[in-house]
This record gives C-alpha cells, sequence and structure tokens, in this order.
C-alpha cells in the first residue's frame, strides 16, 4: 500500500477513535488559539483538539494537494505525557498515533 493511502486510512481510523472516545469536538476553538507557538499549542487548546484542528487537518489537506509530507515524529509519546492519568482508556488512540508516526517516518 503506497504511504500516502496508508497515512490517509490512519487519519480514518484515528478521527473515527477520537470521536468513539468523545474526544472529537463540534466546534472549532477561537481563531486566537491557532496563533500559538509552543508545540502542540499546549498552552491554547487541549491535546485532543489540536489533533483534531490541526493535526488531522493538515495532514488531510497535505494529501489533498499532495504536498510533502512532514517527517513527523513524537506525537504519540506526546499523548503518553498528556494522557498519562487515562492512559488505559486511550491506549488505542496512543497506538494510533504511534502508526501515524511510523507511516509518516517512513
Amino acid at each position: 500500500m503506497a504511504q500516502r493511502e496508508a497515512i490517509s486510512m490512519a487519519l480514518d481510523a484515528l478521527r473515527a477513535e477520537l470521536q468513539r472516545a468523545k474526544l472529537w469536538s463540534a466546534s472549532r476553538p477561537e481563531l486566537s488559539a491557532f496563533h500559538s507557538t509552543i508545540p502542540f499549542f499546549t498552552d491554547t487548546m487541549p491535546f485532543e483538539q489540536w489533533l483534531q484542528f490541526v493535526l488531522i487537518e493538515r495532514l488531510d489537506e497535505m494529501l489533498r494537494v499532495e504536498a510533502p509530507l512532514p517527517a513527523l515524529s513524537g506525537v504519540a509519546p506526546m499523548a503518553e505525557m498528556v494522557w498519562a492519568q487515562d492512559l488505559a482508556e486511550r491506549r488505542y488512540i496512543v497506538e494510533l498515533l504511534q502508526d501515524l508516526d511510523d507511516l509518516l517516518g517512513s
């Protein structure tokens, strides 16, 4: 399977799991939340919103326009750190993020 197709499928699985876990937001954060200079926008939005409104949206757009993909790394470890208290409940999301990290690094 081609890298882009595998990434698209991984994003679909991540999207579905965030929705299943009730971590999917119906409303977009304020525009000012997107002006963060901190990794993962930790100062302006919860991690799950960063996943939804930054990571997934940007990767979807890059796939759509066939832009070069980033050599992303560190999303799964960040999820483990952010969700340390709820890791058992969110283990599958972390696994999906690790898959995505691996696909982007290949």
